[in-house]
């Protein structure tokens, strides 16, 4: 499942390395195919709640899902990302 680049996914499951927990949106900067035994993935910019950009990161494919059109968004407070 290829997902749109420049776009919002959402994360679906907690990814404890990260901080971050299933649920939160990232925007999907670029897309890494699948080569010998690597999975294929993304590089997704993390936001805070004003747009400004505390991390970026490569998560697999797997980890991620299209943002659903009817979802609502949610605050939580994150310390920092461990990057």
């Amino acid at each position: 499942m290829k997902l749109e680049l420049y776009k919002k996914a959402v994360i679906k499951t907690d990814i404890s390395k990260y901080k971050l927990k299933k649920g939160d949106v990232v925007t999907l900067v670029e897309y890494f195919p699948s080569v010998k035994d690597r999975k294929a993935g993304y590089a997704v910019e993390v936001f805070n709640i004003h747009g400004e950009s505390i991390a970026v990161l490569d998560l697999l494919e797997s980890q991620l899902v299209a943002l659903p059109q009817n979802a609502l968004p949610s605050i939580r407070k994150i310390k920092k990302i461990a990057v």
